[in-house]
């Protein structure tokens, strides 16, 4: 398998992650258990990621994992988020993690070869912060 389709899968797999996660029926772990970052996570440097080539950004900073992360530290801290993970606590859990499954679901639509072929490719519309 060539290294565009290794790619093509990890998406398409963190895609299925962000579903599951949303309906409640895994927990998101970080870089534990994303696909992307089983190929390109590198000790805080995420170098090659389509979602860093997107935001400019290590670690899903700038979509909406963000939200995610600050939302599970302001609202669940009585959760060992680090060992048990960080799931569908309340509504507003499952919103954010509709966002990233969302967000994910864009960056295919937009064509995940053009994302990984062009290092300059940063979607305005796809930054979290309005590309600002």
């Amino acid at each position: 398998m060539n290294f565009t389709w290794k790619v093509r899968l990890a998406v398409g797999e963190s895609l299925v992650k962000w579903l599951k996660v949303s309906r409640g029926i895994i927990v998101d772990k970080g870089t534990e258990n994303c696909p992307l970052c089983k190929l390109f996570y590198n000790e805080g440097d995420c170098k090659g990621c389509p979602i860093k080539k997107i935001t400019g950004k290590d670690l899903c900073y700038g979509t909406p994992y963000d939200a995610w992360i600050n939302h599970h530290n302001n609202n669940h801290r009585n959760l060992d988020s680090d060992t048990d993970g960080r799931g569908i606590e309340c509504p507003e859990c499952k919103e954010l993690a509709r966002d990233q499954f969302y967000f994910i679901l864009d960056m295919i639509e937009m064509g995940v070869e053009d994302i990984i072929s062009d290092e300059g490719n940063k979607p305005q519309a796809m930054l979290a912060d309005g590309g600002k």
